[in-house]
């Protein structure tokens, strides 16, 4: 595949391994769906006979688990809470990622003002030049609110 640069009137025109008229990369998306599609098939033809085994097998299986009740909970019972455990588990984690992700959040989106005893909601976190300017006015002796307001950053 190959795409000339240098002349203008090529850069409109694409090359793919002798394919015309296709958009830029269409021809990797076809080639993936056609292989895609043939493995399809290939499977489905090879899992038939799988297929007729398992509900061999399935029903020889659910037949075994209704004769053998002290098997389905020496198995079943510890996986499903074994399970229900990771799941109890990654729910804690995810929320407590969000939470702290919350506090960081605010903590970057407020500032106190010991002048007042009021924190200031931002409309998004300052960069680094709104800070500095900050604080230079804070050191001329302007009430932080009065340079937040000026600045326009106060969340309404």
């Amino acid at each position: 595949m190959h795409r000339y640069y240098d002349e203008e009137e090529r850069d409109d025109e694409l090359y793919h391994h002798g394919r015309k008229g296709q958009k830029w990369g269409q021809h990797i998306f076809s080639t993936a769906k056609n292989v895609a599609t043939r493995a399809a098939k290939r499977a489905v033809a090879n899992a038939t006979p799988a297929i007729k085994m398992l509900n061999k097998h399935g029903k020889q299986g659910i037949q075994f688990l209704k004769n053998n009740p002290q098997f389905a909970y020496g198995v079943a019972l510890p996986a499903a809470a074994f399970a229900g455990r990771a799941t109890y588990q990654a729910v804690k984690k995810h929320n407590r990622i969000k939470r702290q992700e919350k506090q960081e959040k605010a903590k970057r989106t407020r500032i106190y003002d010991r002048s007042s005893g009021n924190y200031w909601h931002l409309k998004k976190e300052l960069t680094n030049k709104q800070w500095l300017e900050v604080n230079k006015r804070k050191k001329a002796g302007e009430k932080t609110g009065d340079i937040l307001k000026s600045m326009k950053v106060l969340k309404k």
